[in-house]
């Protein structure tokens, strides 16, 4: 009688061993080991740890994502069309560290990375990819004035230490430096930052002068309009940055062969900014300039402005000439309803 109750437990234990074996039909079994331990396991968006052992799955195609800080996360997929059981032996890669830029200057510049504005100052590591970059250096106008700006290309593999000497210069990234300002993003448009209390709109282009515009504006601004005094327009589309912190970029070679005022207009043919391109006046008699008076060298006074003091009358003689040094005889000048003689003078 005891060995019969032995053999029917005996029996009994095998039955739940085999039964604990056994995969339900049309799903399969999966287990994940993970080089270095610990990582973290994503598999259909259910959260596990490493390793994972005997995990039930149907049929179907399945989403595995693995990761671990300080190694570089790996994606994979599978198939699962029959009852078996899948083993992944996964060794993951240390991730390499991004390398640094810094960028010394005298004085603070704006960054901008492979034409992507960026809210960084020189002065401070910038974080980049491997491989090879644009760095555009432009004005900061918390500082001096700088009639320039700095641009170069690198290859940076490692943490990277440059300097203005780096760089080569660039002629004014917008006419007068700041046609264009590359710090209002808040604007609708572009905003229109020039040269001096005194002559506020005064662009420093002069008439048939070709300039490349060049800036940065907010990403919402798709396309702007540059309108001549004669109502002419010219479309000036943008491209956009590529993460949040990027402002859009534009860049336009335009010929501006009509003097007056122009305009900025958004895509509602609102105006927002205007300013004025006239010709060259130069002076043929005694004038005092205003850098005769004052360091312009510390403000935006620009030096080459007449001064005129206050309560006296000043009347200068001007020869008038285009962006090209073309002498404008017998030409309406575009302000104050006056033309030049047949010598291209005229006298303010």
């Amino acid at each position: 009688m005891k060995k019969l109750l032995v053999c029917v437990v005996l029996i009994a234990v095998l039955s739940l061993v085999l039964a604990g074996c056994s995969t339900p039909s049309g799903k399969a079994t999966i287990t994940v080991n993970v080089t270095p331990k610990s990582a973290t396991v994503l598999i259909d968006e259910k959260e596990l740890t490493a390793p994972v052992e005997n995990l039930l799955l149907s049929k179907g195609t399945h989403k595995i994502y693995i990761w671990k800080e300080g190694y570089s996360p790996m994606e994979k997929e599978i198939t699962i069309s029959s009852s078996k059981h899948i083993t992944l032996n996964i060794a993951l890669e240390k991730a390499r560290r991004q390398p640094t830029v810094l960028i010394n200057t005298k004085e603070k510049f704006f960054i901008v990375l492979d034409k992507k504005c960026l809210w960084e100052f020189t002065g401070l590591p910038i974080i980049v990819s491997r491989g090879r970059h644009e760095i555009h250096l432009i004005n900061n106008w918390e500082t001096l004035h700088r009639p320039y700006s700095l641009i170069g290309t690198f290859d940076i593999e490692k943490d990277t230490l440059l300097t203005e000497d780096n760089f080569k210069k660039e002629g004014p990234q917008f006419p007068e430096s700041q046609l264009f300002s590359p710090e209002q993003f808040a604007s609708s448009v572009p905003r229109i930052a020039c040269c001096s209390a005194a002559a506020t709109t005064y662009s420093g282009i002069y008439v048939n002068e070709t300039v490349t515009l060049k800036g940065y504006t907010e990403r919402a601004i798709k396309v702007f309009y540059l309108v001549f005094p004669s109502g002419k327009k010219i479309e000036v589309n943008t491209t956009q940055g590529n993460c949040d912190e990027c402002a859009n970029y534009f860049e336009k070679t335009v010929t501006f062969d009509e003097p007056g005022y122009y305009k900025i207009e958004d895509k509602s043919n609102i105006p927002h900014e205007s300013f004025a391109v006239y010709y060259k006046a130069i002076p043929s008699s005694d004038v005092i300039k205003v850098k005769d008076i004052f360091d312009t060298t510390l403000s935006h006074l620009p030096g080459d402005a007449i001064a005129v003091f206050e309560g006296e009358t000043e009347k200068v003689k001007f020869l008038i000439k285009d962006a090209n040094g073309k002498i404008m005889r017998n030409t309406p000048i575009g302000a104050y309803g006056l033309k030049t003689n047949e010598n291209g003078t005229v006298t303010l």
